[in-house]
């Protein structure tokens, strides 16, 4: 067993495969998550049974104690119950289902964690086709909507989708899916009041990127600025576009800076862990 380390500036990475499936989960249940994912390096050939403390993991998901011990109870069961789905959506074509965890379970004060083998394909050994963050940048969120979003903007970012290095375009299909929303807010307006404006608000206010308002948007008041644009086919619309900041930086550099940043924190990562299976070998003589 490991124990799992809670420094959130550790990097979440994820094999874009996974990030852009469909997923369907709590906020809490998506930062314990991002957490365990979090433990993962590139040097790793397994997954690890991952071990914490219930206040360690209270703070960190800012879990108020006279809950604590219902409420990580029924995050990890609801964590064992989330479906991940791999696929573009339609049935016929090439598609994939499984669990995130395979086991979860408390004693002693000490919560254990597994991810299911199936997502091994998808988080170990990864070469080039992955998206990566510090995972500082969602614990703050209140919804399940910003962290999406904010993992699908930061996707586009890293892999150089993006115009002038500042403007994402994401498309309805690309959220839905990704938030687990189809057949949710079928209305259009009710869909950016309940998932884009309020995932909108949740990146500016805590993650390392900003929304900015460099749009606008006819109203009966006139011209007003607005934080995303509409792009239609007729009279439907098909996509939205996002200008991005980053609030310390310049955007246009993320790609590079970031991974050079994240491969520092994994190569520390690994080195902190190869001491201690040193200092575990030793004391057991080997």
């Amino acid at each position: 067993m490991e124990k799992l380390v809670l420094n959130t500036e550790y990097p979440v990475q994820m094999n874009n495969n996974l990030l852009l499936g469909k997923q369907s989960m709590g906020i809490n249940e998506a930062k314990l998550l991002r957490l365990v994912i979090m433990q993962v390096v590139k040097q790793d050939e397994d997954f690890k049974t991952y071990t914490a403390s219930i206040k360690d993991l209270a703070v960190t998901l800012n879990i108020q104690s006279g809950n604590l011990y219902r409420d990580v109870q029924k995050i990890c069961e609801n964590l064992l119950q989330s479906l991940v789905r791999v696929g573009d959506g339609n049935p016929k074509h090439k598609w994939k289902t499984f669990q995130w965890m395979s086991s979860a379970g408390y004693e002693n004060g000490i919560v254990t964690l597994k991810m299911h083998e199936e997502i091994k394909p998808y988080l170990l050994g990864m070469n080039g086709y992955f998206t990566t963050y510090s995972c500082e940048n969602i614990l703050a969120m209140n919804s399940f909507y910003g962290v999406r979003l904010y993992e699908l903007i930061t996707f586009k970012l890293m892999n150089g989708e993006v115009v002038d290095g500042r403007e994402v375009e994401l498309t309805v299909d690309e959220i839905r899916k990704a938030c687990g929303c189809e057949k949710k807010y079928e209305r259009m307006s009710s869909f950016k009041e309940k998932v884009i404006n309020i995932a909108v608000k949740e990146i500016n206010e805590f993650a390392n990127i900003k929304v900015v308002k460099n749009y606008e948007k006819k109203t009966k008041n006139g011209m007003e600025k607005v934080y995303y644009k509409d792009v239609k086919h007729g009279r439907n619309i098909e996509s939205f576009k996002f200008y991005i900041t980053v609030k310390h930086g310049d955007v246009s550099k993320i790609s590079e800076e970031k991974k050079a940043e994240i491969e520092t924190k994994i190569k520390r990562m690994a080195e902190k862990n190869a001491k201690k299976l040193d200092a575990i070998a030793i004391i057991k003589g080997q």
